[in-house]
């Protein structure tokens, strides 16, 4: 009987057909050599119009079909309720372009596998990581960061990261509360507003090497208002208002 904490490994992919074999199979040579949780990988695939699905399916993930496009909120919350149903400890959301190092997946399981906290989220800023965003992107990410700060008291240097890991308390809360547009924002004031403990971990963040951000310049520079907008709201249920 296998008694290792279960993992899932969420993946939300839209047209990465030219990426999303190589990263599930990536990723599945490096989680295969674990051995201190049971982990699987599912992609869900926003509706995508190319054979994003049926190269995931090939490389060896599970795939979830979206009848519609919902963009990336509704992508990983859809992960998050396929988490809950398949009664997962932990939950780990990463992108599908091939961007994150699957080699630190247990290196972001692990703090929250021995209760350090519920939510760990991978950082791109810091001394080993030459990562560069443009200047409308990094201007957002300064604005999410101080409405995060403003909001729980916790120092987010990296507030769009897609990836992280998260308990099962985190999952059922995501499954019902999550922001579609902007959702990393709201999702860690909301986390902080139920009382679960954040944790930052330094990530490595690799070029995309072929196709194309889903982060339009519009929804750079219009971003920083959906921030305010749901932050707001988090804050006014969290005052009763």
């Amino acid at each position: 009987m296998n008694d290792k904490p279960r993992v899932l490994i969420l993946i939300p992919a839209f047209n990465e057909e030219a990426i999303i074999g190589k990263t599930v199979t990536e990723i599945r040579n490096s989680i295969a050599k674990s051995d201190f949780a049971s982990f699987d990988l599912v992609v869900i695939d926003d509706a995508s119009s190319d054979r994003t699905a049926n190269l995931a399916a090939e490389a060896g993930a599970r795939v979830v079909t979206l009848p519609m496009n919902l963009g990336i909120g509704g992508a990983v919350q859809a992960g998050y309720m396929y988490a809950e149903k398949g009664d997962y400890d932990i939950a780990v959301h990463m992108d599908g372009d091939g961007q994150h190092d699957p080699a630190e997946i247990k290196n972001l399981v692990f703090p929250v596998l021995q209760g350090e906290c519920d939510y760990n989220i991978g950082c791109r800023f810091h001394d080993t990581c030459k990562y560069q965003a443009s200047l409308f992107r990094r201007m957002g990410m300064i604005f999410a960061s101080f409405i995060t700060l403003m909001a729980t008291g916790v120092d987010i240097p990296d507030p769009t990261s897609g990836f992280s890991a998260v308990n099962r308390a985190c999952i059922q809360i995501f499954c019902r509360e999550w922001h579609l547009h902007f959702a990393a924002v709201p999702s860690y004031i909301e986390a902080h507003r139920k009382g679960l403990k954040i944790k930052i971990m330094p990530a490595h963040f690799r070029k995309r090497s072929t196709g194309y951000s889903s982060i339009t310049l519009c929804e750079a520079v219009f971003s920083p208002f959906r921030i305010m907008i749901t932050a707001l709201g988090s804050v006014i249920r969290k005052s009763g208002v």
